[in-house]
């Protein structure tokens, strides 16, 4: 369900997120993993206070939108979400695995925190193998 921001400072966190997405989509093929989550990573600094819940709903509802302009996914999801929620200090932590699916191996990429999924709307669903976190 779609969730749009009811105050200024909302805007300004929406418009954000909304920055990052556009931006993950040249820096995805500019740069390999490991370097494009260092560059994603917080440096030291005061924590920001947005609340998770927004972060989360914004950013759904912003790759929702852009579905026309950009296909929807979960790596895209992942790294916004990663790089919003580690600047509220959350320790969370990227995964990327990969499933046999018939004849063909699918690719998903979400968050865990203190080793449980996050913010996954599926997460029962998640008979993944890891193939890839970070940080390790």
């Amino acid at each position: 369900m779609a969730t749009y921001p009811k105050n200024l400072s909302e805007v300004w966190l929406f418009l954000y997120i909304g920055l990052l997405i556009t931006a993950l989509t040249p820096l995805i093929r500019l740069y390999k993993l490991p370097p494009l989550l260092r560059l994603l990573s917080p440096k030291a600094g005061k924590q920001k206070s947005w609340p998770t819940d927004k972060i989360v709903a914004f950013t759904d509802t912003i790759l929702e939108l852009e579905k026309f302009i950009y296909r929807r996914n979960c790596f895209k999801r992942t790294l916004s979400l990663y790089y919003f929620l580690k600047r509220i200090g959350l320790p969370v932590q990227v995964n990327l695995g990969v499933r046999k699916k018939q004849d063909e191996l699918e690719g998903h990429g979400w968050l865990t925190l203190h080793g449980q999924p996050y913010c996954e709307p599926n997460a029962q669903n998640l008979n993944y193998q890891v193939v890839y976190f970070y940080p390790q």
